[in-house]
């Protein structure tokens, strides 16, 4: 939301959560939301060039007696990219509370208070990374000008980049995502994705072996999207061999219907480590899930 109390852009959750009606879109004044989040909304706005990120819980009118559980509403001023001292509007995150968290005690309301903490501090996090990325990035570019052979500085560059657009998804993590399709060779971004993992090995005894079977790789899709889902399971693959060593396997094919009309890619990580526990496998796909102290 800018400055003025227009909404600039919001994601699907916030029809399905009933903030909005089911035909909205950008553009839309203040007084298109709820009229009590309204005015938490707009209590945050007036005051938006001197307060800090808050956080704070939302029964709909009439909720609290129905039973239902309240939302969690986080408020983060959002620096403007030429002044940070500046201020160009608001963040505003709307998420159901866990059970108890809202009103309850213990060890549940505090991780979801420390949760909620974090997601406040996150659009402050990522603009001073971006800015400190820029200046790294800078220095890399003029040694690269000065030393063109220079091989792991190329390697540095594109790890900066690589930052610098996971940073990026951070600031859009509340907003509509974009996916960017095109045409990808997924055997060289596999390849790619194998030497920038070799250096976590370290001395640990694992293998990384790549099985590339399927007879043509070239997928639509966004390459950042794809690498990055790829690095994901390859790290996730070295931490479950752990020190002991092991194998770790990626491996593509083709899949086919039973009719033998249309056929998939598939791209499969496989690992000799512990595995996954059988009660952890109905939350693979939950955000920010792990079981990593």
């Amino acid at each position: 939301m800018d400055a003025s109390g227009v909404l600039i852009s919001f994601n699907n959750d916030c029809i399905s959560l009933g903030l909005l009606p089911p035909n909205a879109g950008p553009g839309l004044p203040l007084g298109a939301l709820p009229a009590d989040l309204r005015k938490i909304v707009s209590e945050s706005l007036t005051e938006a060039s001197k307060v800090q990120p808050r956080r704070t819980f939302w029964h709909r009118s009439g909720a609290r007696e129905a039973g239902s559980e309240p939302l969690a509403v986080d408020l983060v001023p959002l620096p403007s990219p030429a002044a940070p001292a500046a201020r160009t509007g608001l963040s505003i995150v709307v998420r159901p509370v866990p059970a108890g968290a809202a009103e309850g005690t213990g060890e549940e309301k505090a991780r979801w208070e420390r949760l909620a903490s974090l997601g406040s501090l996150l659009p402050a996090m990522a603009h001073e990374i971006k800015n400190s990325l820029v200046a790294v990035k800078t220095l890399t570019e003029l040694l690269l000008e000065r030393q063109p052979g220079l091989e792991m500085a190329a390697i540095v560059k594109q790890e900066i980049e690589r930052i610098n657009s996971v940073v990026g998804q951070m600031l859009r993590y509340a907003s509509p995502v974009r996916t960017l399709a095109q045409p990808i060779r997924l055997h060289a971004l596999i390849a790619t994705t194998m030497r920038r993992i070799r250096p976590q090995l370290g001395s640990r005894p694992i293998t990384l072996r790549e099985e590339l079977l399927a007879p043509g790789d070239e997928i639509l899709g966004d390459p950042y999207q794809v690498e990055q889902a790829l690095l994901n399971l390859l790290l996730n693959a070295l931490d479950a061999v752990g020190e002991t060593g092991g194998e770790v396997v990626v491996r593509t094919g083709l899949r086919r219907d039973q009719g033998g009309l249309d056929s998939w890619f598939t791209l499969a990580v496989s690992d000799t480590g512990c595995g996954i526990a059988p009660e952890h496998l109905d939350r693979l796909f939950e955000d920010f899930f792990t079981t990593k102290k």
